[in-house]
Protein backbone atom coordinates (compact mmCIF):
# COMPACT_ATOMS: atom_id res chain seq x y z
CA UNK A 1 0.00 0.00 0.00
CA UNK A 2 1.35 3.56 -0.54
CA UNK A 3 2.46 5.77 1.98
CA UNK A 4 -1.10 7.67 3.10
CA UNK A 5 -2.97 5.58 2.41
CA UNK A 6 -5.74 6.02 4.95
CA UNK A 7 -5.52 9.48 4.24
CA UNK A 8 -6.17 9.40 0.75
CA UNK A 9 -9.14 7.49 1.41
CA UNK A 10 -10.64 9.93 3.87
CA UNK A 11 -13.32 9.22 6.22
CA UNK A 12 -13.68 5.25 7.86
CA UNK A 13 -16.74 5.07 5.20
CA UNK A 14 -13.92 5.56 2.49
CA UNK A 15 -12.10 2.93 4.30
CA UNK A 16 -14.89 0.39 4.21
CA UNK A 17 -15.72 0.90 0.74
CA UNK A 18 -11.88 -0.22 -0.16
CA UNK A 19 -12.31 -3.36 1.32
CA UNK A 20 -15.55 -4.48 -1.01
CA UNK A 21 -13.49 -6.59 -2.88
CA UNK A 22 -13.96 -8.02 -6.07
CA UNK A 23 -13.92 -12.32 -5.59
CA UNK A 24 -12.14 -13.13 -8.75
CA UNK A 25 -9.42 -10.81 -8.31
CA UNK A 26 -8.76 -12.04 -4.71
CA UNK A 27 -8.87 -15.87 -6.02
CA UNK A 28 -6.59 -15.35 -9.29
CA UNK A 29 -4.19 -13.06 -6.71
CA UNK A 30 -2.63 -11.20 -9.76
CA UNK A 31 -1.34 -14.09 -11.71
CA UNK A 32 0.13 -16.11 -9.29
CA UNK A 33 -2.94 -18.02 -7.80
CA UNK A 34 -1.30 -21.29 -8.87
CA UNK A 35 1.82 -20.49 -6.43
CA UNK A 36 -0.27 -19.16 -3.95
CA UNK A 37 -3.09 -22.15 -3.81
CA UNK A 38 -0.72 -25.01 -4.76
CA UNK A 39 1.45 -23.55 -1.98
CA UNK A 40 -1.63 -24.31 0.48
CA UNK A 41 -2.70 -27.10 -1.00
CA UNK A 42 1.05 -28.53 -0.52
CA UNK A 43 1.34 -27.37 2.85
CA UNK A 44 -2.50 -28.73 3.92
CA UNK A 45 -1.79 -32.17 2.51
CA UNK A 46 1.99 -32.52 3.94
CA UNK A 47 0.36 -31.24 7.42
CA UNK A 48 -2.89 -33.79 6.89
CA UNK A 49 -0.59 -36.73 6.11
CA UNK A 50 1.90 -35.98 9.15
CA UNK A 51 -0.90 -36.42 11.23
CA UNK A 52 -2.22 -39.79 9.44
CA UNK A 53 1.46 -40.73 10.28
CA UNK A 54 1.64 -39.76 13.60
CA UNK A 55 -1.53 -41.15 14.33
CA UNK A 56 -0.35 -44.75 12.73
CA UNK A 57 2.69 -44.79 14.63
CA UNK A 58 0.79 -44.78 17.76
CA UNK A 59 -1.32 -47.58 16.62
CA UNK A 60 1.99 -49.49 16.05
CA UNK A 61 3.14 -48.60 19.50
CA UNK A 62 0.77 -49.47 21.43
CA UNK A 63 0.18 -52.70 19.80
CA UNK A 64 3.52 -53.60 20.60
CA UNK A 65 3.22 -52.46 23.93
CA UNK A 66 0.46 -54.55 24.50
CA UNK A 67 1.94 -57.61 22.36
CA UNK A 68 5.45 -57.11 24.64
CA UNK A 69 3.21 -57.51 28.02
CA UNK A 70 1.45 -60.09 27.14
CA UNK A 71 4.43 -62.17 25.78
CA UNK A 72 5.92 -61.27 28.87
CA UNK A 73 2.44 -62.76 30.96
CA UNK A 74 2.25 -59.51 32.89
Amino acid sequence: MPRGWLKQRGSPAGVLESLNMNWSEFFSMGGYAFYVWGSYLMTLLLMGGEVVLLLRRRKLLRHQKRSSSEFRGK
